[in-house]
This record gives C-alpha cells, sequence and structure tokens, in this order.
C-alpha cells in the first residue's frame, strides 16, 4: 500500500475534505459524520479504513472544531439530564479499577466526545420546531441514499445478502444494522406523513411500508418489533386508538402464553421462522451470553468492572451441546459481546452504573411524553410523539444488542442527535407558534411536519 507522500492525489484528497467540511454549513459536517460513522459499519468498500477508531475519533474532532466556529454566538445546545452527567461521571470514576485500562479509558473520552458535540452543538440546529423537523428530514434523506446505495450490486466488499441465511444486508455489515435504522427513523417519517397532504401523505406512508418490509427482509426482529411498536407508539400519542390497544394486548397474551408453555425457544412455532427462514434455538445462543454476563457481575455487583472492560476480557463461548468454543466472530476484540446493553452495563458498571442507565432512560421519556403533550408547538408536540416512538423502539432493541453507550456506534450517534434535539425543544420557552401554512377553512388540517 502506497504512503501519503507516495500517493500526491490522496494527499490532496485528505487535506481538502477538511477545508470543504470547514467551509460548508456545520448541518453538512455533521451529516457527513454520519455517512461517515454507518460506513464503518457496512459491507462497502474502504470499510476496514472507516471502522478504525482513530478515524471516526478524528471525523468527531473535526465536527466538533467545525461547530465551535460556524455556530459562534448562534443559540444555545442542550442540557442534558442530569442522570446523563452523573453516568458519564461514574464512567470516568470506574476507570479507577478498570482492567485494562486503555481501551476502556479511549471509550470514555469518545462518548465524553460525542455527547459534548451533539448536547452542545447539534442541539442548535434545533431552533425551533420547524428547524428541527427539516434536520430530521435530512438525516433521513442521508439514510435513504445509503439504503439505496447498499442495493447496487456491483462494487461491494460483500454481498447484498447474507450466504446461507437469505438475510438482506443491505448497506451494512451486519444485517440487524438495516433493521434498527429502520426503527429509529419510521415513527418520524410516520408522524410526518399524518400532517402531510396529498401526494406528500401517501410518500411518507409509502416509506413507512418500505422500511418496514427493509426491517423484515433484514431478519432482525428487534428491527421489525421496533418499526411496529415505535410507529405504533409514536401514532397512538397523537391519536389514541382503541384498534391499537387491542393490537398491543394480544402482543402480550401471546408473549405471556409463549413464557407459559416454556416453549423459548420458540423453534417450533411459527414466530421463530416468520422473520428468519431458520429456527432461532436458545435466542440465537444470547441465554447463554446473557447467564455468562450475570456470573460475571457476580464478581463485582455494585461497582462493575470498569466501562468497556467486557469488550476486552476474553470469552469462552457456551455452544448447546455443553461444548466450549475460543472467541466467536460475534466478540468484539478480545471481549463478549453480550448482545444486551443492560447485561453489558451491569458487567461494566454494576448495579450503580444500570440504575443511571435506567434513570436516564426514564428522564429522557419524561421529555418525550411532556413535548409530545405540548399545546403551543403543534410541530414540536409532533417531533415529541415522534422521538417516544423511537425511545421505545431504541428501548426494546437495548435488551438484545448493546450499542447504545457504544460512541463509535452509527446507531448511538444516530439516537443520541435525535435525544439532543428533543432536549433543546422541550428547553425553547412556550411561546405560541404561528403557524403561517395556508389551510382550507373548511378543513383546517395540521401543518406538514416539513
Amino acid at each position: 500500500m502506497q504512503t501519503l507522500l507516495e500517493n500526491p492525489l490522496l494527499l490532496a484528497l485528505l487535506l481538502a475534505a477538511p477545508v470543504l467540511v470547514l467551509v460548508a454549513p456545520f448541518r453538512t459536517g455533521w451529516l457527513l459524520a454520519l455517512v461517515v460513522f454507518a460506513w464503518a459499519d457496512s459491507s462497502m468498500p474502504l470499510v476496514e479504513f472507516a471502522r478504525k477508531p482513530w478515524v471516526r475519533f478524528a471525523v468527531l474532532l473535526l465536527v466538533a472544531f467545525h461547530g465551535a466556529v460556524r455556530l459562534r454566538g448562534r443559540g444555545r445546545g442542550a442540557r442534558p439530564p442530569t442522570a446523563a452527567y452523573l453516568l458519564f461521571a461514574f464512567c470516568v470514576v470506574s476507570l479507577l479499577w478498570a482492567d485494562p485500562f486503555d481501551y476502556p479509558a479511549g471509550s470514555t473520552v469518545f462518548l465524553g466526545l460525542l455527547w459534548t458535540v451533539l448536547f452542545a452543538l447539534v442541539a442548535r440546529l434545533a431552533p425551533t420546531s420547524g428547524a428541527a423537523a427539516s434536520t430530521v428530514n435530512r438525516i433521513a434523506s442521508v439514510l435513504l441514499v445509503l439504503f439505496a446505495i447498499g442495493l447496487v450490486p456491483f462494487g461491494r466488499a460483500e454481498g447484498i445478502v447474507v450466504e446461507g441465511t437469505g438475510r438482506l444486508r443491505g448497506f451494512f455489515n451486519n444485517p440487524n444494522g438495516l433493521g434498527i435504522t429502520c426503527a429509529i427513523i419510521a415513527p418520524f417519517v410516520a408522524i410526518a406523513a399524518t400532517r402531510a397532504r396529498g401526494s406528500r401523505r401517501a410518500w411518507r406512508w409509502t416509506l413507512v411500508g418500505v422500511l418496514a418490509v427493509l426491517a423484515f427482509l433484514s431478519g432482525s426482529r428487534t428491527g421489525v418489533g421496533g418499526v411496529m411498536a415505535g410507529v405504533s407508539v409514536a401514532l397512538f400519542v397523537r391519536h389514541p386508538s382503541k384498534y391499537l390497544m387491542g393490537v398491543a394486548a394480544i402482543g402480550t397474551l401471546a408473549a405471556a402464553a409463549t413464557l407459559a408453555r416454556g416453549d423459548i425457544d420458540l423453534e417450533e412455532g411459527a414466530t421463530g421462522n416468520l422473520i428468519r427462514g431458520q429456527t432461532i434455538s436458545r435466542l440465537s445462543g444470547r441465554l447463554d451470553r446473557w447467564r455468562a454476563g450475570v456470573e460475571m457481575w457476580r464478581e463485582s455487583p455494585v461497582l462493575g468492572k470498569g466501562f468497556m472492560t467486557s469488550r476486552k476480557i476474553q470469552f469462552v463461548e457456551m455452544r448447546d451441546d455443553g461444548s466450549t468454543a475460543s472467541a466467536s466472530p460475534d466478540t468484539a476484540g478480545q471481549g463478549i459481546n453480550f448482545h444486551s446493553q443492560w447485561v453489558e452495563t451491569l458487567v461494566d458498571l454494576g448495579v450503580v452504573g444500570t440504575a443511571l442507565l435506567l434513570a436516564l432512560g426514564l428522564s429522557l421519556r419524561k421529555v418525550a411524553r411532556r413535548l409530545a403533550h405540548t399545546t403551543v408547538d403543534p410541530g414540536g408536540a409532533a417531533f415529541g410523539a415522534a422521538y417516544l416512538g423511537t425511545l421505545t423502539a431504541v428501548t426494546l432493541d437495548s435488551f438484545f444488542h448493546n450499542w447504545v453507550l457504544t460512541p463509535g456506534s452509527p446507531f448511538a450517534l444516530l439516537f443520541w442527535s435525535l435525544t439532543a434535539i428533543a432536549l433543546r425543544l422541550d428547553q425553547l420557552p412556550r411561546r405560541p407558534v404561528v403557524d403561517a401554512t395556508p389551510v382550507p377553512a373548511a378543513a383546517h388540517p395540521e401543518p406538514a411536519l416539513s
């Protein structure tokens, strides 16, 4: 591989890219950062370069400098919940007993930089509910472009479909990434559909259907469930429906009946084969991972082993037949992928950190509900309902994946960006917002989200 000095063109591009970003609007630079983070989790060319932690860290530093220059004197950021401050402080303190120290320390710095950029800078993109909706529309547009790129069969590092499973990988390396991303943005698209008119309304509802189909084809159960649950919650908050309540009740009873029968493996039931074409014995191996996590947590139940230390602990995988195997591709580095944010937090931060994470989630839910029920700003209320749906989808997924506190994750960047915008809207002065959108006198419909 040539060095930069041996390749003047590549050197010129690397020097020109930051300059182009710095002269562009801040929102453009931040959206490019979202693309870089997503590329690091993709199956596209140059993914190995984008996957290096220092690349994403450098990109985030550039975004921070960009925002400090371009947004100077332009409004204020969002004030994070007290639980967020306490959780980050505990992550820092946990480094005192973390072993090893390098990876957890780097992850803590990365998390601090991520939250600072999002809460202090990205939140400024939402001085009004209209600006917030415009920002989310641009996010959705960028992600849809990435989805389209992922469906092009040429020039890829890996195939569109995972061989042997039939799961649609699309743009992402792991098919779950496609389903999770669809679940995060679907509630916003659905709320926009309820507020649009004519062809715009039909287009947005079609887009909701496309996101649901992509999530289904990805084979991600939490992706499909997140789309359904997130959209349903967002719509229910806007327009309470007995039909939606009935669907939720049926789903809850079906889940309870499954657990009561002891059919947790779901091997013989239709549920286990609806989304994927193969059985999901022992919940795709998660039960063994969760048990291993609980055993590890018992070694330090109160304070944990230190933030992100489980990612660097050698893991021996237990198979269904009782035999063991060395670390598999599902493990991160030398550590274990617990496939649950809550189990990982228990191991890394103990009961204290888990309680703080729960408190943070509850505070965000409170913000979303307060914003969704505001009567002085219809656009802010729509954003709050959509964010509450996304928060529901993320909460559901957090039991089966562990990316919420992973600072280099594209899904974490996306979710915390939306969180920063929601917090900023919630902290704006409560003044009636006059919508100048022309409306037929007889209908009086709500204005479109964008």
